[in-house]
């Protein structure tokens, strides 16, 4: 799934001049010949993205000659026995992603023509009907069709009353995915159905950035939730939070703890869900603080956020996603089961001996209640197992 197709070698590097070659390239200067110009002298090794940087005019005074020719000296320069130790030292280790197995998806696309115009008017007609149920209704409106994990030909089903059950088709998973329209409608409808249980675990969407935050229960309330920490402790984190100067006084600007989600597959059988910590600014806990406000507080954030307070981050989220169950089991039609466990894997490469640090995920405790759960909602499927990532 992870191996790299490639079996030859490919050249990455660029040879860069150190002095232009040409009248009005970068560092040109007319005291130089041609073969000057083009000895191991004047040449430096380097990527294609620092190859263009270093030639555009623009960053002359910054990439002079004497600054390249240093970066060029640096580059060559023998490094010493302790940092050869080092870099000949392989060391194993064990790297923890922000990516979820998925454990099941729904074996069947369903599409039929929609009675209805608009998506909010499929939305009403549904609330008109009064339909009360624990399962969720994601649906994709599209050119007159309606879209679902539901069984869509079935009357009695939750949207009988909004589409034509006589034109419903159902498409094989596979055939879906094979096809890049049908396999965009999947992907949306996996990531509306866990939009709409985030929305019922009390998250809201912020449709311009794509991801799901935290809101004060109230203007001007903060707000805060418990969960497992890496160490396995029970520990309060502040998800809505007022940012204050150290006297005290207010700024204004309320951080909330937001994350985005996203389906992909990676291979043929293969779904993940990756999962990225992000944060969410308002002007009142409530309101969304006006863009110009905003700047660079939330990249400046975001740069400390590696190593332990990411993956603390990480584990808060696969905590609340799945309240501490070893599984996340969305109903939707059909079963979409999310493992908590995050990918890991095994890499050998140059490292600081001894330095041997390891994160672990912790487990989530099996029981026989998320056994049970997870049973009932695969149910008798009998292509359940084909569909396992």
């Amino acid at each position: 799934m992870f191996a790299d197709d490639v079996t030859e070698d490919v050249v990455v590097g660029e040879i860069a001049h150190i002095v232009g070659l040409r009248p009005g390239a970068a560092r040109w200067r007319p005291d130089m010949s041609d073969e000057e110009r083009n000895a191991h002298g004047n040449l430096v090794a380097l990527c294609e993205t620092h190859h263009t940087i270093i030639d555009d005019k623009s960053n002359d005074r910054r990439y002079s000659e004497v600054v390249v020719r240093r970066m060029k000296a640096e580059h060559e320069r023998p490094q010493s026995p302790e940092r050869q130790r080092v870099m000949s030292t392989l060391v194993e280790e064990t790297l923890t992603s922000s990516m979820l197995i998925v454990e099941a998806v729904p074996s069947v696309l369903y599409s039929a023509r929609c009675l209805e115009a608009t998506a909010p008017a499929v939305i009403r007609l549904l609330r008109r009907h009064g339909l009360r149920t624990d399962d969720l209704l994601p649906f994709y409106f599209h050119d007159g069709q309606l879209w679902s994990f539901w069984d869509l030909g079935d009357p009695a089903g939750p949207f009988g009353a909004v589409v034509d059950v006589a034109t419903a088709k159902a498409i094989a998973a596979d055939t879906a995915w094979s096809d890049p329209d049908l396999h965009r409608r999947y992907v949306a409808l996996l990531n509306k159905s866990v939009t709409l249980h985030l929305e019922r675990r009390g998250l809201r969407r912020d449709n311009r950035h794509n991801r799901h935050y935290f809101a004060a229960r109230t203007p001007g309330e903060e707000r805060t939730v418990s969960y497992q920490s890496l160490r396995g402790r029970n520990q309060p984190l502040t998800v809505v939070r007022e940012e204050r100067r150290r006297t005290g006084e207010r700024k204004g600007v309320w951080w909330h703890q937001a994350v985005r989600l996203r389906f992909e597959r990676i291979g043929p059988m293969s779904w993940y869900v990756t999962l990225r910590p992000e944060f969410h600014l308002t002007a009142d806990g409530v309101e969304p603080l006006p863009e110009r406000r905003v700047t660079g507080r939330v990249t400046r954030r975001k740069s400390t956020m590696y190593n332990d307070p990411y993956l603390s981050r990480v584990q808060f989220w696969r905590w609340f996603l799945t309240q501490g169950d070893p599984r996340l089991v969305i109903r939707a039609g059909q079963p979409i089961i999310v493992g908590a466990t995050p990918v890991e894997v095994s890499v050998r490469w140059p490292g600081v001996p001894d330095d041997d640090a390891q994160y672990v995920a912790p487990d989530f405790e099996e029981t026989l209640l998320t056994l049970a759960e997870r049973a009932d909602a695969v149910g008798n499927l009998s292509d359940w197992e084909e569909l396992i990532a």
